[in-house]
Parts: structure tokens; C-alpha cells; sequence
């Protein structure tokens, strides 16, 4: 629940800070401008640095939560027996932690790229995380896998049709059956895969300008000699126009594309895809049963003190932007009590020096 609740504030978040205008101006690109109309009108509030602080709060919970459930899942494979039912509930909460931290990197790089250091080491969890899910989703890329077998088996070098569900195996006519690839572990590992290498590359300015030169600048400038080619070449029309139309068509959509990819609107569409999917990944291994019998299922549906903890510890991102909310307001009494006391002294100055000129027939001292 705390997780899923955590999930979420990061997404309220995102979509508040980008349709409020509490985003700095260079994270908005053209299509936010023009497609969304979207703008930074509220970037010097210091609700900004509230938003980022909490975000950046919420966000390194979720790097570390993820590092935590696979560690604790690894450890609980290798010396326990560990079922598919758990080690998918464990794979679904890593892949949900690291989606949602990843999209999130967007609304803090100004604020990560201030500190290089951190920001590396940030960058180092994310690959290490990256690694354990890939290992960890690897035995799970078959379809019909029994929820009761031990995890650990499916790393065996063994016939799989020894771990496959009974109705499963009772349906499926052929041995082929048994090793069909599981089209739901594909679409998102590469959903992962995908979200990994777009945003790290916008993260460094050296991969941001590599991205920029050799994915958009140079594609674009050969597309458009094609179709300038196309346009002056001898050819009939009835060949040329198609080639160029084709050309056309393509460059249209790759700069569309481009723009989309560095827009901001792309993260909070990513987020509005990612966790819905997520969540329905989680929910129907949670919901689809245990070989362990109702009383696992129903000791985990209840509260205890493993779902109680992560709950009382949401608080602590709401204390982090409590408290720069709190310095922000006594800085602003602060300046506020300081531009008094300096109005208060040029008025009482401008009342002595027209008392002096007045006392001396309209002359003033040199």
C-alpha cells in the first residue's frame, strides 16, 4: 500500500509542478509550449523548492526501496524456497520503483546536476538496480509457470514443462507450448529498457549533445538532402513525388518524435502509462493466488507491522517539505522586517534634510 502510495505522489507531484509553471523554463521545450501551453509563470515561487525537495524525498525512497526488495528477494531464493508467486510480486515492486525514479530525474536535474558527486551516485544505484531486475525477470519469461514452484529451480537446466501450471499443461498440445516467451515480460522490460537509456542520455551534458547530433541533427539534415534530391532529380513525377511524399512523411515524424523527447509533457505520459501498468501487474499475481494455501494470501492482506512501518515513514518526504517551507517564510519575515527598518530610515533621512534646508533659506551645505 505504502509503495503504491508513494508511486502515486510522484506522479501528483510531476503533473502539479508541470501544469501549475513551477518548473524552470529550461525544462519546457516547444511542443510544451505549443502543444500543452505550458509555461513557467510560478518559477520563482519557493513552492518549487518545496516540490523538488519532496520529490527528490519520495524518489530516493523508491531507488532504495527497490535495491531492497531485490536484495531481500535474492536472499530469501537462495536460502529459502522462495515461490514464482513471491519472486513476481518482488520483480513487479523493483520495476514500479525504478520507473517511477526514473521519470522523476526529469523534475530534479537542475538540482542533481549542481552536484556532481551525488548525481553519480544516484546513477550508479540505477544501473545496479537495472542489473538485479534484469537477472531477477529472466526465469519469469515463460508463460504458465506454476505460482507454488520454488524460484530458485527455474535457474536449473531442466525441461520446463516440469514447473508449468497443471491447467496450463493440460490445455497446451505440444512441447512448444511450454517455451513460449511471455509477451507481458517483454513489453515491460523493454518499457524499462527504453526509459533507462532516454533519460540517462538527458541527464549528462555530453550525452545530451551526442543524442542531439547523431540521433536528430545528422538523421534530419540527410533526410532533408534526400528530399531535395528527390525534388531536382530528371526522374518521371510519377516516380519522384512518391520517394518525396515518403521522405516528407518520415521527416515529419521524426521531428515530432524528437520534440516529444525532450519535452517534459513526454515524462508525466510515461508516468501516466508506467503506473497503471504497474500497478495491474502487482495486483494480478496478487490476486491470481499462492500454492501456499488462502492463510498466506489472507496474512498478507491484512495490517502489520512490515505495512505499518513504510506507512508512518511517508512522513518523513511531508517533514522535508515542511521544513523548506518553514525557512522559506522566516527568510521572507526576515527581508520583509529588513526592507521596513531601510524605509524607515531613507524617510526619517528625507525629514532631517528638509528640516536643514529649511532652516538655512532654502540653501543646502555643500
Amino acid at each position: 500500500m505504502s509503495f503504491n502510495i508513494t508511486a502515486y505522489l510522484v506522479l501528483l507531484l510531476v503533473i502539479t509542478a508541470y501544469v501549475g509553471g513551477f518548473l524552470h523554463d529550461q525544462y519546457l521545450k516547444r511542443a510544451d509550449r505549443l502543444v500543452v501551453h505550458a509555461n513557467s509563470r510560478n518559477e520563482d515561487s519557493r513552492w518549487r523548492e518545496i516540490f523538488e525537495s519532496v520529490t527528490l524525498s519520495l524518489s530516493d525512497q523508491q531507488l532504495v526501496t527497490g535495491l531492497a526488495i531485490l536484495i531481500a528477494g535474492y536472499y530469501e531464493m537462495l536460502n529459502s524456497n522462495l515461490s514464482v508467486y513471491h519472486w513476481n510480486i518482488v520483480v513487479n515492486l523493483a520495476w514500479m520503483s525504478s520507473a517511477v525514479h526514473i521519470a522523476s530525474l526529469t523534475l530534479l536535474k537542475d538540482f542533481l546536476n549542481r552536484g556532481p558527486t551525488l548525481r553519480n551516485i544516484r546513477v550508479a544505484g540505477m544501473l545496479l538496480l537495472l542489473v538485479l531486475l534484469t537477472v531477477a525477470m529472466w526465469p519469469l519469461r515463460r508463460v504458465g509457470l506454476s505460482l507454488g514452484t520454488p524460484v530458485k529451480c527455474l535457474w536449473r537446466n531442466r525441461p520446463w514443462n516440469r514447473y508449468l501450471d497443471a491447467s496450463f499443461s493440460a490445455d497446451s498440445g505440444s512441447i512448444r507450448d511450454y517455451t513460449a516467451l511471455d509477451p507481458d515480460r517483454f513489453l515491460t522490460f523493454s518499457m524499462l529498457l527504453c526509459a533507462y537509456i532516454w533519460k540517462l542520455s538527458q541527464l549528462f551534458s555530453s550525452s545530451r549533445g551526442w543524442v542531439r547530433k547523431w540521433l536528430v541533427a545528422k538523421p534530419q539534415a540527410a533526410t532533408e538532402r534526400l528530399m531535395r534530391r528527390a525534388l531536382l532529380s530528371h526522374r518521371p513525377n510519377w516516380l519522384a513525388r512518391p520517394a518525396y511524399f515518403l521522405l516528407a512523411q518520415s521527416y515529419i515524424v521524426a521531428v515530432i518524435y524528437a520534440e516529444m523527447a525532450e519535452s517534459f509533457a513526454a515524462v508525466v505520459i510515461y508516468l501516466c502509462l508506467a503506473l497503471p501498468w504497474g500497478t495491474f501487474c502487482i495486483f494480478f499475481y496478487r490476486n491470481k493466488g499462492s500454492a501456499d494455501g488462502d492463510d498466506v494470501k489472507d496474512g498478507e492482506s491484512t495490517l502489520s507491522f512490515g505495512q505499518l512501518v513504510p506507512l508512518f515513514l511517508l512522513v518523513l518526504p511531508v517533514l522535508a517539505g515542511l521544513n523548506i517551507y518553514g525557512l522559506s517564510a522566516s527568510e521572507c519575515d526576515f527581508l520583509d522586517t529588513l526592507y521596513a527598518t531601510y524605509t524607515d530610515h531613507l524617510s526619517s533621512k528625507t525629514k532631517t534634510q528638509k528640516l536643514a534646508t529649511k532652516s538655512l533659506g532654502g540653501y543646502t551645505r555643500c
